[in-house]
């Protein structure tokens, strides 16, 4: 009687001889990917460190005058009704529909918020803050700053982990209209329009 591994064995190698040719791989294929991940893993590490570097060259540069340049861009046509601004400051909001409540979310996989602005009505009830990303954040609320980071928040969520979400309610709303910006305390570049109407 015949060993079954032996049989096994003698099956594999006779498929294998009736097996297509597997084809090679494209020649760039494998740097491409190589140097992508050196590139992910590179801004993952990269922008905690930068933060601190650019938080710490602000607290320690000398107090100066700076006078903010005048607005470049010369509308093609006349602005939204609403609109008073016209830098393309609201580009991305729709300024036309504002929500009732404040819902925001950090993207899953970049290093951003889910949406570029956020347009609210007046007097909403409070912010609640969903993170579907690997990395912790938060939601802090400034007035409209360059540097947001370089503010004191006038409101922030709790920093929640990967999966978790937070949120805030008030009685009253300590904002009024105007517009703010929405940061993340712990990756301070990342940032987004609040417009409350």
């Amino acid at each position: 009687m015949t060993d079954p591994t032996d049989d096994l064995a003698a099956l594999l190698r006779e498929r294998a001889g009736d097996a297509p040719a597997v084809p090679p791989m494209p020649g760039g294929l494998p740097r491409r990917i190589r140097r992508r991940r050196a590139a992910r893993t590179t801004a993952l590490f990269a922008a905690p460190v930068l933060a601190t570097a650019s938080v710490v060259a602000l607290v320690a540069a000398p107090e100066r005058t700076v006078t903010p340049a005048a607005p470049s861009i010369t509308p093609a046509s006349t602005p939204p009704a609403g609109v008073t601004d016209l830098t393309g400051r609201y580009e991305f909001c729709d300024l036309e529909y504002p929500a009732d409540e404040l819902h925001v979310a950090a993207h899953a996989t970049e290093m951003k918020f889910d949406q570029g602005c956020y347009v609210v009505r007046a007097g909403f009830p409070g912010i609640e803050f969903a993170n579907p990303s690997k990395l912790p954040h938060n939601v802090a609320v400034v007035p409209d700053a360059k540097q947001p980071w370089t503010q004191k928040p006038i409101v922030a969520t709790d920093i929640v982990d990967s999966g978790e979400s937070t949120g805030l309610t008030w009685k009253e709303s300590p904002l009024t209209p105007g517009d703010y910006v929405l940061f993340c305390q712990v990756h301070p570049l990342m940032y987004a329009q609040l417009v409350v109407r």
